[in-house]
């Protein structure tokens, strides 16, 4: 297998960093947030365009289940750079393994999160990239798996789990990891929007160079499938994106952010990923220059001051502790804020 830079990089100066990995998919083009009555999905944001159809679970996979697994099958796939990943001794040991709480019943976790399993491994799934410079146009489709091998018994659990990741997709995935904090992926799972925010802030963060301002019109072209294009649905998804944004930044509270009325501005800020004796985050590392526009990666380290990126002030104003602050703590100030909300 061909060198990864990438992940020697990783392994050598992250060595006992809590370090998971998304797929470039899971950033550009978001899945649905929630059950869609159809048999395909299709999202364009900008260049990329993620298209689905639903295979043998006859479901469009949606929610929060479906990155997490995604997340961890990069992960897998990356440490062990192999197509043939174990998911352990049954799928309920899976779950507990990402920290998802196992309850039976026909609405527990187990079956939501079997069937949102089953839809991942299963949907046909096409990615499609337009290169606006060279004017080039890639596509590829891939499953997930292409192939799932599991023993079940009467309570319908799995058993001795192996998937055989689809080429394409594992291709896909070992040229362009994008590293997170998987404690951020754990804090922020009750939201599937959050963990989308997280992935593309954690992205975003690592190659401008500059103030950067983004409409909430932009925003909802990316993660705001299911919203009306109308007033009411314009002004829904604001509410509800801050609402969420303001977990992430709890979370990642280097992350200079300042919401606007129209949008947001973005401040070249440290990566959410920490360099080995180097508590805020690097702007030189070589894994922040993993971006896919072509865009250089930050070399200038005269930010920008501003009032609305202060942490402090910000972290007030959302309710919030400070930087020191345990993800534990942190998580449960959000899930409050969130049912109060």
């Amino acid at each position: 297998m061909k060198k990864n830079k990438i992940l020697d990089y990783v392994t050598q100066h992250y060595p006992d960093a809590d370090i998971h990995f998304v797929c470039r998919m899971m950033i550009t083009s978001a899945l649905p947030h929630s059950k869609i009555d159809a048999n395909s999905y299709k999202r364009t944001s900008g260049n990329y365009t993620l298209a689905i159809t639903n295979g043998y679970a006859d479901i469009i996979p949606y929610g929060s289940y479906p990155r997490v697994i995604l997340s961890w099958l990069v992960t897998e796939a990356i440490r062990t750079r192999s197509r043939e990943i174990y998911l352990g001794d049954s799928l309920s040991n899976f779950m507990k393994q990402l920290d998802i709480s196992v309850t039976g019943g026909k609405t527990g976790s187990f079956n939501r999160f079997k069937q949102q399993f089953l839809g991942l491994m299963t949907s046909n799934i096409t990615y499609t990239f337009k290169d606006s410079r060279s004017k080039k146009t890639i596509i590829v489709n891939f499953h997930v798996a292409n192939a799932l091998k599991f023993l079940s018994d009467n309570q319908g659990d799995f058993f001795k789990v192996k998937i055989i990741l689809d080429e394409n997709f594992f291709n896909e995935i070992i040229k362009y990891p994008v590293p997170v904090d998987k404690k951020a992926v754990n804090a922020l799972m009750f939201s599937s929007l959050a963990l989308d925010i997280y992935f593309w802030l954690t992205y975003k963060m690592s190659y401008i160079k500059e103030k950067t301002q983004i409409s909430f019109d932009d925003l909802k072209t990316q993660f705001g499938f299911g919203y009306n294009d109308t007033k009411y649905g314009k002004y829904e998804f604001r509410r509800k994106f801050i609402i969420q944004l303001r977990s992430v930044l709890a979370l990642y509270n280097l992350a200079k952010v300042s919401i606007q009325k129209d949008g947001l501005f973005l401040y070249p800020s440290p990566s959410h990923i920490k360099k080995k004796n180097d508590p805020l985050g690097s702007l030189e590392d070589p894994i922040r220059r993993n971006n896919f526009d072509g865009e250089s990666a930050p070399g200038n380290r005269n930010i920008i001051p501003h009032q609305d990126c202060d942490l402090n002030n910000r972290q007030k104003s959302f309710g919030f502790g400070g930087p020191m602050e345990s993800i534990s703590a942190v998580t449960q100030r959000i899930l409050s804020n969130a049912k109060n909300k």
